[in-house]
């Protein structure tokens, strides 16, 4: 079959991306057929190649190659019924989710190529599933449908697995086409964002004592009186959270600090696809109130009595609020949670677990905070780089948070059960 390849040679350049220095190509294309025609031309593969999610991924059984199709829709199945027995025979294929596809890569080995949409980065362990198919010297795919997608999927994708990247660009914008058909369709407005809401300080303490010697109260404690993201408190490990940090004494982390330090929590990490937060800026480390330690201490001794009583895992855990198997919880687990105890304190109206980041903002603002230290509190500000440096070496605490919340909530104690007596 002659090769179609229209895509104009690459044009390899360094962009900066965050944190990450990444080999972007970009090419024009006319189509996606055109654009793994490309692939198969400038990367030269050699080994089969799998297309996961992928725009023109025929061209690949028909330019003569062994293809692993990976397939998320029926109208790509249907197309594959479609071709001629020759190419048919070619393609081995593998209907995929968002939580398999990381399982059925991992029984490919050696490929040549992984070719994907960006779809991929959403899939959990898709990335590493990928690069550990390859054979050696193997090049990894990810193409977006912009040039800002482009940069996106720079952003994201860890260096560790060195991947090739590439765009298929507005053919309109470089002049390939007249007019660009899609704009003849009015795009789906959607539907308006839940607005931002939060809790009074009445309510929290509602939510404490419906909550008390549960794990989710230690949960509803850290998130509203620290700030800290669902998606940050779920992965929270035990030894990124030191409730005792003092000179010669065993902290709650397990190690014994060589200086004394303020009680605090490493928000370092995330149940996001590279485990990080949600942007650099986003890793801070904060000084903890005195209500959430207390609550916090109480939640371990119980943690490690109730996994002991049941035969789990009781030494060494990892996770905060970690499940039995000692793993992070689902969003939705800890959401039904949240809901019930809401319920239980007889609170109206509909709650969410992101809330209470709000609440805390809100908090804060109520004691005359500045700006300035809110955004460095919930990670939005740009921070010195002396706060940037690699995650596993301590930043300075940042304390007045803390201060502000010990005044906002003085007078409240729970004992080591979770209950309140004052």
């Amino acid at each position: 079959m002659p090769n179609r390849t229209t895509a104009s040679k690459p044009q390899l350049a360094v962009n900066r991306c965050g944190s990450l220095d990444v080999p972007l190509s970009v090419w024009t294309v006319e189509g996606p057929a055109d654009l793994v025609d490309g692939l198969l031309v400038e990367l030269a593969p050699t080994g089969p190649v799998a297309a996961i999610d992928l725009p023109g991924w025929a061209a690949l059984p028909l330019a003569g190659r062994a293809a692993r199709l990976f397939w998320r829709t029926r109208a790509t199945h249907a197309a594959l019924a479609a071709l001629p027995d020759a190419p048919r025979r070619r393609t081995t294929a593998y209907h995929v989710t968002r939580t398999t596809v990381a399982a059925k890569l991992a029984v490919e080995q050696r490929l040549g190529m992984v070719a994907a949409s960006s779809w991929l980065l959403r899939c959990t362990g898709g990335l590493d599933a990928a690069a550990g198919a390859l054979r050696p010297g193997g090049s990894l795919v990810v193409v977006g449908r912009s040039e800002q997608d482009a940069v996106d999927i720079a952003t994201l994708i860890d260096t560790s697995v060195s991947p090739k990247v590439t765009a298929d660009l507005d053919a309109e914008a470089r002049g390939r086409v007249e007019r660009n058909v899609a704009k003849l369709v009015d795009p789906p407005r959607g539907t308006p964002g839940r607005p931002s809401k939060a809790l009074d300080l009445t309510r929290i303490r509602a939510l404490l004592a419906a909550s008390a010697g549960k794990p989710i109260g230690a949960y509803i404690a850290i998130s509203a009186l620290t700030g800290i993201r669902t998606e940050e408190a779920r992965p929270l490990e035990w030894r990124h959270l030191h409730l005792n940090p003092l000179k010669g004494q065993q902290c709650s982390c397990g190690r014994v600090h060589d200086h004394d330090l303020p009680p605090h929590v490493e928000v370092w990490r995330s149940v996001r696809e590279d485990g990080d937060t949600k942007t650099p800026k986003s890793r801070r480390t904060s000084a903890l109130p005195q209500l959430v330690i207390d609550l916090l201490r109480g939640h371990q001794v119980r943690q490690r009595q109730w996994r002991a009583v049941h035969g789990w895992k009781s030494v060494g855990i990892v996770y905060v609020f970690g499940t039995r198997h000692d793993t992070v919880p689902h969003a939705q687990v800890i959401r039904t949670q949240f809901r019930a105890v809401v319920a239980k304190a007889g609170i109206a109206g509909s709650w969410t677990p992101r809330e209470l980041r709000h609440t805390y903002v809100s908090i804060l603002s109520d004691r005359g905070a500045p700006i300035e230290l809110i955004a460095d509190l919930v990670g939005h500000k740009d921070i010195a780089t002396t706060r940037m440096v690699y995650r596993h070496q301590l930043r300075p605490v940042i304390t007045g948070g803390a201060e502000l919340i010990d005044d906002a909530v003085s007078g409240w104690t729970w004992d080591l059960k979770g209950r309140n007596i004052g």
